[in-house]
């Protein structure tokens, strides 16, 4: 898969994981998919709660 190179960090970084993801799901490999849709959580919590009014906010689950 991996078409582009993936950004360094950041919220861009996570969308790439899930663009990546969907090309993964279409091809069949499922846990691969699953694996870029974890990564892409993680580093979307980590980036919206070092951000002060995220923090605040708290996460919806």
């Amino acid at each position: 898969m991996i078409t582009k190179r993936c950004p360094p960090n950041g919220l861009a970084r996570a969308a790439w994981f899930l663009r990546e993801a969907a090309e993964y799901e279409e091809v069949g490999n499922l846990e691969r998919a699953s694996y870029c849709r974890t990564v892409a959580a993680g580093i979307e919590d980590r980036e919206l709660h070092s951000r002060p009014l995220c923090a605040l906010m708290g996460s919806p689950g």
